[in-house]
């Protein structure tokens, strides 16, 4: 009866880790799987981004947004059209920053 229960507790242990690490989708600043289901005002709180290329255990093409103040990161499938929108409206933020910054003489 004891092995039953201590096999319950570990495949349950199991279930909600892979659950939580296919949820997250980051595993060591790498993408495992990509964030289904956001919309785009959720991608431009991100502070910033990077491309992920396939290399080594990194086996999926993703962009990673970072959202700093919530100590996360989100991947997105950089074919979906929301991802590309969002990757192109940071980009044009960053670039209007670093112009005012360089305007200012900072």
């Amino acid at each position: 009866m004891n092995l039953r229960l201590l096999a319950c507790l570990v495949a349950s242990f199991v279930g909600a880790w892979v659950l939580a690490v296919h949820t997250q989708g980051v595993a060591e600043d790498c993408c495992l799987a990509y964030h289904p289901h956001l919309g785009l005002p959720v991608f431009l709180r991100a502070r910033y981004f990077r491309w992920q290329e396939v290399s080594g255990s990194c086996n999926l093409p993703a962009v990673i947004f970072y959202f700093p103040q919530l100590g996360r990161a989100v991947c997105g499938n950089p074919q979906d059209r929301v991802v590309r929108k969002a990757v192109q409206i940071l980009k044009a933020r960053r670039k209007r920053v670093s112009n005012n910054v360089a305007l200012q003489g900072g």
